[in-house]
């Protein structure tokens, strides 16, 4: 892009060639419109595992462990937040899976990063 820029010419030309660094980089960093379900998923997936945190430091208290009625609710919100990180990351292992596949030749190492990270044990494989 950097050749672009330098090559310009004119203004218009300079124009386009910041347009289309914009949009690859939008693109390159799931900030586009066609990725808004892929971010939702993180976003969401960042949001349970704070849930699940919380969850972890109220399971401490001993007001929670002593009390059947709490405890009841400690465990059933964990499984529940579980169950829910669990779909999350399927999906996004799916979603990253396609978009590594389609855009090898596009070179976007932070995807395969992502993907090697969430999949490291290779727990998806075996769907």
């Amino acid at each position: 892009r950097q050749h672009e820029l330098d090559q310009g010419g004119n203004i218009w030309k300079l124009r386009e060639a910041v347009i289309q660094f914009l949009d690859e980089s939008a693109r390159r960093a799931l900030l586009d419109e066609k990725h808004r379900n892929v971010m939702r998923v993180i976003v969401g997936a960042l949001s349970e595992i704070v849930r699940v945190e919380g969850l972890l430091q109220s399971g401490a208290d001993p007001n929670v462990r002593h009390s059947r009625s709490k405890l009841n609710w400690f465990v059933a919100e964990v499984n529940e937040a579980s169950e829910s990180l669990l779909r999350r990351s399927r999906f996004l292992v799916d979603i990253l899976k396609r978009l590594v596949s389609t855009s090898a030749s596009e070179s976007q190492p932070h995807l395969v990063d992502l993907l090697d990270r969430l999949n490291y044990n290779k727990f998806y494989e075996d769907e």
